[in-house]
């Protein structure tokens, strides 16, 4: 049996997966009455051989992660439409999101609990750059800014229609296989580890030293007598 294979609406997704941060600005709302600044983490990836993409979602704000967010974007064809399931820290349920593309704009709307209706926009025209707001309405006519970021992708993060991100995985098995070849070339010790100074080998002395031996052992050694010459002595017993 031949599975089905991703179409050219999966496709469009595409210019979503990766890895993202950037800023964001959160607007004053009735959960978040202050509002102010934070930045964004993003991650998307392929899943289901290519008919959704994942989304891990993390909102940085004063140092310390304080929201965070898991998604999935799938395309239904049935009715010819994208769709966005979501959840977050907040603990409610599941929020079901539906919509179409306009232009390079990804344009998905749900339905909120407490009454009225989610806007959330993402914006993928530019290449390694998107941007996403999020809209509230009472009456799904009038929207106001609830919270919008612009993110850039993380350069060498690019997700594989497996999900896997092969080639980032593969760009950092280099990377550390260079680390561990300059750590072999003459790479520094390691601290705790003491490098011994250099040594001859044992049993090996310097010429100085031979040469002072040598002089040493020819004074303590006793002269030899040189032998006689012939015809020098008499002959034991011999009178003139």
């Amino acid at each position: 049996m031949d599975m089905p294979k991703p179409g050219d609406p999966h496709k469009r997704l595409e210019a979503l997966v990766g890895e993202w941060t950037g800023p964001e600005t959160v607007h004053p709302a009735p959960w978040d009455p202050a509002g102010g600044e934070a930045m964004g983490e993003v991650v998307n990836s392929w899943i289901l051989d290519g008919f959704a993409v994942m989304q891990q979602y993390a909102q940085i704000r004063n140092g310390t992660r304080n929201f965070a967010g898991h998604g999935v974007f799938w395309y239904d064809p049935s009715a010819d439409e994208y769709g966005m399931t979501w959840w977050d820290t907040m603990g409610g349920s599941a929020s079901h999101f539906r919509g179409r593309f306009d232009g390079d704009r990804l344009v998905l709307v749900s339905d909120m609990p407490q009454g009225g209706y989610c806007r959330s926009i993402f914006d993928i025209g530019t290449p390694g750059r998107y941007s996403f707001l999020m809209e509230v309405s009472p009456d799904g006519e009038q929207w106001a800014p609830a919270m919008e970021g612009a993110y850039e992708r993380s350069v060498g993060r690019v997700a594989s229609t497996s999900g896997s991100e092969e080639g980032a995985a593969g760009s950092g098995k280099r990377r550390a296989g260079s680390r561990k070849a300059g750590s072999r070339a003459g790479a520094p010790a390691k601290a705790g580890r003491k490098t011994l100074p250099a040594t001859k080998p044992a049993g090996r002395k310097s010429p100085v030293v031979k040469a002072a031996r040598n002089k040493a052992s020819a004074k303590r050694a006793p002269a030899k007598k040189a032998p006689a010459r012939r015809g020098t002595k008499k002959a034991a017993g011999r009178r003139r």
